[in-house]
């Protein structure tokens, strides 16, 4: 014990001497720190030892024979020179010095003209070379410039390669983006490769600069290049050859161009040389006999630059001649369109397909997205193919990638015929697709829907490809299933259905299998009683999926689960309408006089048809739930809207929604509210009302109000249809409202979202107070008044502009 202890107290003296400071132990251990410790005391460079940073310490101790070459600089008659010895320290790093001479060592340090920042790399790798007589400024040069441009150790450079420094081609810029590249120095070692770029370095006179494929290019037939090069130089006068040298390294067709080139120049005489090198088309043209007379070639950008150049070079004649003949087209193509896409016309099309009208169609063409080329897994398209694939959505594009059919047109009926049906989103998985278009190769989706499928009634084409997808799941079920609510239910119980033999066992056991009635029954809770006595109704409230959907809406809103409770129930019951214009409850929500005939009027459901569209009053539940949902999914969605919990507002008895279809489908919905408005706010007291219990039958108190009452139209939301269609849309919407508002002698007042259409000319915009009603949700969401309403605003008014009828009984004024 007493010796360790001498040992510690022996190294902590030894390591003050020497100048070291004592956290070293922790790092280096007691034995390194005493042994260098005591070589630098025996030295007697302690003094030197004092003056150094941490860093240069700690560089002693990873190297403490280095020390000998420290006493012995200390010891001469020059001074020894701490900062650059300090900056050799960091620059050797993990290398050891004390490897090296100590002469050399501090010779370098000594010779200024040596830059202190590349003191290691001349000191290890050039010191002890022969330099040729005038070399070492232009070495020392070098050796600054691999420091700022080489992340490589010059360590794994051989000594061939190190030698490389010693050469102008290191100072100029041709290389300069390629020399981090360490097969860059392997390549100059190659046969033929370094008097190339020498040659190349010296006709360029520095003033360009390789990309790494241009010098790959070169490298692989470099000995033949030089050879050409040499003998196509002799053509062309020395104030020539730069400019010619520029051509052809920007062609970057470097073989193929001097092999043409070697058979045109002997027949062009000096003005035909002098035209070759007025442009890159020009060159390019005349090294590959390209008839291109006509074409404006100052007009072109770019890329209608790149395009010719490389139709040119691959020999694309029949494109050539197409973009003489129709020169305006080409010319007209967006510098964004398709066809001008660098990565298309050299890896997916080939520009000889092109005809004048594909120039045409090609004007604006684009991608719909970023990355949708990743999706493009063939070797080959037609343009009709890109044509069609580019707006569409990924789902289409992978699909198309995975057909397994030969043909482009086979391919192009499968995905024509799914495009225009609008079958797939974005939500298949790609699993699904894979899986889809294996079906879909053996034979197209009308002829799965006339064959296998055609017993199914009502079956639309964007459910089939659900079944489809999941073939194998759903196959032995099909012959049972007569339409296409039962396909519905069938892939909604994909997983338990493969419990039972057939669909019909299944849907025997649907009230007990089915997870969302399940989770319904029991958290609203419904009685097994109340079960039994509405069986039926259940059973389809189930089959139709719109348990599904009253379950997707209750979570996150477990607080309203009793609220819930009375809708739904009341549906099953077969009494929604009861609950939702229960007594008096439009008169109280709204705060104003509504006599039955009045009510009337407002509870019948208006439906008018009009060609290709169908627009009509909805007040029912679960169409009244989906309005967050259809046609397009927004803040009120029942599945993760944000206001999702605004939604049972729209069962108070005021709203109503219009619903708009376009050949059967769903392409527009606003809301519909029966209110009151004024010129000039008139608070009415806040009132607090609840959707009836058609179970326990709670009564209400009645209060009245009064104002002006007014149809209010919220505004549109859209789906997958036009600008030109909108409007339709838009002018069928207002002809019901004003033939309800005329009904109910009730003003119109409309969002001013609709002021972009033509036929809101017929109002006029002013400003104007509108009644927020009670809602029995307490929360509601107004699109024109701000948001999201609370109780706290019910009963008050909201002010904002609006379009306005002139005459309150729904009339325009004239």
């Amino acid at each position: 014990m007493k010796e360790q202890i001498l040992r510690h107290l022996q190294t902590v003296n030894s390591m003050k001497e020497a100048r070291l400071p004592y956290e070293f132990v922790k790092k280096f251990g007691e034995k390194g720190c005493a042994e260098v410790s005591t070589k630098i005391v025996e030295s007697g460079v302690s003094h030197v030892v004092e003056k150094m940073s941490e860093n240069s310490k700690k560089y002693l101790m990873k190297d403490g024979a280095v020390i000998d070459a420290i006493r012995q600089m200390d010891g001469s008659d020059m001074e020894l020179p701490l900062k650059r010895l300090e900056s050799l320290f960091l620059q050797a790093g993990d290398k050891r010095l004390s490897e090296l001479s100590y002469m050399d060592i501090q010779e370098v340090l000594m010779d200024e003209e040596i830059p202190e920042a590349i003191q290691y790399n001349f000191l290890k790798y050039y010191k002890r070379r022969e330099l040729p007589e005038g070399m070492r400024s232009l070495l020392l040069k070098n050796l600054e410039k691999y420091r700022f441009y080489v992340k490589i150790d010059m360590g794994q450079l051989t000594e061939d390669e190190r030698g490389l420094l010693f050469l102008p081609l290191f100072s100029s810029q041709l290389l300069d983006s390629l020399w981090d590249i360490r097969d860059t120095w392997s390549y100059l070692q190659q046969p033929g490769v370094l008097p190339l770029m020498q040659m190349i370095h010296v006709l360029t006179n520095n003033t360009c600069m390789l990309k790494e494929a241009q010098f790959l290019q070169m490298a692989g037939n470099a000995e033949e290049i030089k050879e050409l090069l040499e003998k196509v130089l002799a053509f062309w006068e020395e104030e020539q050859r730069q400019d010619f040298m520029r051509m052809w390294l920007n062609n970057a067709s470097f073989l193929t161009d001097l092999k043409h080139l070697i058979r045109v120049l002997p027949d062009l005489d000096a003005g035909q040389k002098e035209k070759m090198l007025e442009n890159r088309i020009s060159y390019a043209a005349m090294t590959y006999r390209a008839d291109l007379d006509g074409v404006p070639i100052d007009a072109l950008s770019d890329r209608h630059v790149k395009i010719l150049l490389y139709a040119i070079v691959t020999g694309k004649r029949h494109f050539l001649a197409l973009v003489k003949e129709h020169s305006e087209e080409f010319l007209a193509l967006s510098s964004w369109s398709l066809l001008l896409d660098e990565d298309i016309y050299r890896n997916y099309l080939n520009l000889n397909t092109l005809n004048e009208k594909n120039l045409r169609d090609g004007y604006a063409l684009i991608f719909g997205r970023k990355d949708a080329k990743k999706y493009l897994n063939r070797e080959i398209y037609t343009f009709e193919e890109l044509k069609t694939l580019a707006p569409l959505q990924v789902s289409y594009l992978q699909l198309y990638g995975f057909l397994e059919l030969e043909r482009s047109d086979d391919r192009m009926r499968v995905l024509r015929e799914l495009v225009k049906r609008g079958c797939l989103s974005d939500a298949m998985e790609e699993t699904a697709l894979q899986k889809l278009a294996g079906r879909l190769s053996e034979k197209p989706l009308s002829s799965w829907m006339q064959e296998e499928l055609g017993h199914i009634r009502d079956l639309k084409a964007k459910v089939s490809v659900k079944l489809l997808a999941d073939w194998e799941d759903y196959q032995n079920y099909i012959p049972e299933v007569e339409n296409e609510r039962q396909v519905l239910y069938l892939i909604r119980n994909r997983k338990t259905v493969r419990n039972y033999d057939s669909f019909g066992q299944f849907q025997k056991k649907m009230l007990q299998e089915d997870a969302a009635w399940l989770w319904l029954k029991e958290m609203l809770p419904i009685s097994d009683e109340f079960v039994e006595r509405f069986e039926q109704r259940i059973r389809e409230f189930v089959y139709e999926g719109e348990a599904e959907i009253v379950y997707q809406f209750c979570q996150g809103e477990e607080n309203r689960l009793e609220t819930v409770r009375r809708l739904v129930t009341a549906e099953l019951m077969g009494e929604f309408e009861k609950l939702k214009y229960h007594e008096a409850d439009l008169e109280r929500e709204i705060a104003y006089p509504v006599d039955s005939s009045m009510e009337k009027i407002w509870r019948e459901n208006l439906k008018r048809k009009d060609n290709k569209y169908e627009i009509w009053e909805e007040d029912r539940f679960i169409p009244m739930l989906q309005i967050g949902e259809v046609p397009m999914s927004t803040c009120l969605s029942y599945v993760n809207g944000i206001y999702k919990d605004c939604l049972l507002s729209c069962f108070d008895a005021n709203k109503k929604v219009l619903y708009l279809a376009k050949e059967g489908k769903i392409v527009f919905r606003a809301l519909l509210r029966l209110t009151k408005g004024s010129d000039t706010p008139k608070p009415v007291k806040t009132q607090k009302i609840e959707f009836v219990d058609l179970v326990k039958e709670a009564q209400k108190k009645e209060e009245e109000g009064k104002e002006e009452l007014i149809l209010f139209l919220e505004r549109p939301y859209f789906s997958k249809i036009s600008g030109e269609e909108e409007e339709s849309a838009v002018a069928l919407a207002y002809q019901v409202v004003q033939e309800k508002a005329k009904k109910l002698n009730a003003r119109i007042v409309i969002s001013t979202s609709y002021e972009k259409y033509e036929s809101s000319k017929a109002f006029r915009s002013a400003e104007y107070y509108v009644y927020i009603s009670a809602s029995k949700n307490g929360k509601q969401y107004l699109d024109s008044l701000h948001g999201e309403a609370s109780v706290s605003r019910s009963g008050s008014y909201g002010r904002n502009w609006f379009l306005m009828m002139e005459d309150k009984r729904g009339e325009c004024a004239a």
